[in-house]
């Protein structure tokens, strides 16, 4: 295990000039473009409140989303995704006043295998994806599990053990459709992965024995 340093976080976002929409929660609702959100849970364990956001999560393809933590700081430990939503890519850089005198966050301990969420643009619209509960980890034994990186393209992708994902070794085009452009091309070359353990749990490709 390695510790994180105490990081500087980007707060929720607000409004971009000029985009509508509908009023919903922060989670991944309906609505389209630009959608006010308010929350009603009062305050964020990872401190700041997550209330009276509004979130951009209009998009083209899925390079144009990220995952962003509801909280001005992010969790520690294993990712909740109801922590965490997926936005604009461009969005994430407007920090809400909630969020402005949160200027540093607890340094936490980072495990390998936590790097279990990912965004994908879904009718215009940024979606947040629990890899744990998608049919791209669907397994019967641990045979079937493999390790990759989780960008859309492996050469050159993030290959060390806190970022890389375990999928079903089934999946490799499913999960290009998830976070790849259409018409994105990749360069063919064989990454390195760490030596890690998969194994089959309850029924999706996880990383194990940390």
């Amino acid at each position: 295990m390695k510790c994180a340093p105490a990081l500087r976080f980007i707060g929720l976002v607000l409004a971009l000039a000029g985009c509508g929409g509908e009023a919903e929660n922060p989670k991944n609702s309906g609505g389209t473009g630009a959608t006010a959100a308010t929350s009603s849970g009062g305050s964020s364990a990872a401190g700041g409140s997550t209330a009276d956001v509004v979130i951009d999560r209009a998009c083209s393809v899925s390079s144009d989303c990220v995952v962003q933590s509801l909280g001005c700081c992010p969790p520690c430990g294993v990712p909740n995704p109801s922590d965490f939503t997926a936005m604009s890519r461009a969005s994430q850089y407007f920090q809400r006043s909630a969020c402005a005198n949160v200027f540093e966050c607890a340094a936490c301990t980072v495990q390998p295998g936590t790097n279990i969420l990912v965004a994908t643009c879904e009718q215009g619209r940024c979606a947040l994806i629990d890899l744990l509960d998608n049919a791209v980890t669907v397994c019967s034994s641990n045979s079937d599990c493999y390790v990759r990186a989780p960008e859309c393209c492996e050469c050159g992708g993030s290959t060390d053990e806190y970022s890389v994902i375990a999928l079903s070794s089934t999946s490799s085009l499913a999960y290009s459709t998830l976070v790849c452009s259409p018409t994105q091309a990749c360069a063919d070359c064989a990454p390195v992965y760490p030596a890690v353990a998969l194994a089959c749990v309850s029924g999706h490709c996880q990383m194990v024995g940390w």
